[in-house]
């Protein structure tokens, strides 16, 4: 079947956030077809050294793009040259991140084209993208309790996420049921604590009751041995900081308005440590604010024996960041999205080299999702143990998609070796 392409068209799409969003459908000449659909974070959750999402003028001026300029250079070129297209996209673009076109226009084309290509061969992607030995799945680090830029700063917790991370799992189901159980345990306790609250979610499902990040970590500690003492699985604690949001540039201070506190740089470390020591805590992201190295390789050299010291919007999923970071031994594990470089050549190139080094990749959505799935197929396919799905709501095809690979590589589907565990 010939995986050349036939056609490329791009049109309206909304997200999760009910914002406009761009998705791009790739026909190639034997009947294969890519659709992809761009996600996007928000506005505060968004790193600075990530690409833009889409060029001046917006989605619309995305669309065009494509449909008028990228479109006639894309047709007739081979699906399965990967990386001669994304390269090409670069080259259309002209920029070094994609400002011109939008990181999130070259994402759906450059997915768009790798399921086209599987689509055409009859190979699911995650078997496109891997190896025939690319059957290990991923657990998720479940968000289910949502705070910090997802939600209202000042009445939610401070934090983005507060996370539980099943780590004894024999299989899907054992991940499915833990998360669904402590899902359910969370909400039960969070209108115990708050009689008022009235069930309120965030950008990605997790619940948001007007308590602090302390209280928060409380509550996932109780319902981590809960779950444990009822159905065995054991369950470990996770965080994303996401503290350049908390950062003030003028005053050089985190400001935390639930907790109605401001803490220096040393204060912020101190407070972290602090967290690291009282909770059983297996993952922590974006302890400062992404340009101090420093602040992270301090806790990385006290704490990344036993924690993952994870370094999203310190890294960017930018590879001179990445050896910036290895360098200086900042961190142990770093967030991989596609849409913060803008292609699969880029981001697997990345993703390639923190597997050289010891670093752990973490596949993860955004806060503004769509029904695209890829990023299962991805984690499998790249070999990260761990995932960012959200799990709850815009997270559940995610999980459903990782439900559906295990049950299609059948007795070859392995649970993955959890990295500190």
């Amino acid at each position: 079947m010939s995986t050349i392409i036939k056609d490329v068209r791009a049109g309206l799409a909304i997200d999760t956030r009910a914002e406009r969003t761009i998705e791009v459908t790739v026909i190639t000449e034997g009947g294969g077809i890519g659709v992809s659909s761009a996600p996007r974070g928000a506005p505060l959750s968004r790193g600075v050294f990530e690409a833009p999402s889409y060029p001046p003028g917006g989605v619309f001026q995305a669309i065009k793009i494509v449909n008028e300029e990228i479109a006639p250079k894309l047709r007739g070129l081979d699906a399965k040259d990967q990386e001669y297209i994304d390269s090409l996209l670069r080259e259309i673009d002209g920029t070094p991140n994609f400002a011109r076109i939008g990181g999130n226009t070259a994402t759906v084309i450059s997915i768009a084209v790798a399921k086209a290509a599987a689509n055409t061969l009859g190979l699911p992607l995650y078997r496109y993208l891997g190896t025939p030995f690319s059957t290990t799945l991923t657990v998720p680090l479940a968000n289910l309790l949502g705070g910090g830029p997802h939600a209202r700063y000042g009445v939610a917790p401070d934090f983005q996420e507060h996370q539980l991370v099943p780590v004894n799992c024999k299989s899907m189901q054992d991940v499915i049921d833990s998360c669904i159980l402590a899902y359910q345990k969370i909400r039960e306790k969070c209108e115990r604590i708050d009689p008022n609250w009235t069930g309120g979610k965030d950008d990605e499902g997790a619940w948001v009751p007007n308590i602090t990040d302390w209280q928060a970590l409380e509550i996932l500690t109780e319902v981590a041995d809960e779950v444990k003492d009822e159905i065995g699985i054991k369950m470990l604690l996770g965080l994303d900081c996401a503290a350049e949001g908390l950062w003030n540039k003028e005053k050089r201070v985190y400001v935390y308005k639930r907790e109605g506190k401001e803490r220096t740089r040393e204060e912020q470390i101190e407070y972290i440590c602090r967290l690291l020591d009282t909770f059983p805590i297996y993952h922590v992201e974006d302890i400062a604010e992404s340009n101090d190295f420093e602040a992270f390789a301090e806790i990385n050299k006290r704490y990344g024996h036993k924690v993952l010291i994870d370094g999203d919007d310190l890294i960017a999923c930018n590879l001179e960041r990445l050896k910036k970071a290895v360098e200086m031994k900042a961190c142990n594990s770093f967030i991989v999205k596609v849409n913060m470089t803008g292609t699969l050549t880029d981001t697997y190139r990345v993703v390639e080299f923190a597997h050289r080094h010891g670093i752990t990749p973490i596949k993860s959505c955004r806060s503004g999702e769509t029904e695209d799935t890829v990023i299962a197929d991805l984690a499998v396919a790249w070999g990260c143990p761990l995932n960012k799905f959200a799990f709850a709501e815009k997270g559940a095809p995610k999980m459903n998609r990782l439900l559906q690979i295990e049950r299609e590589l059948g007795k070859k589907a392995k649970m993955p070796k959890l990295p500190l565990i």
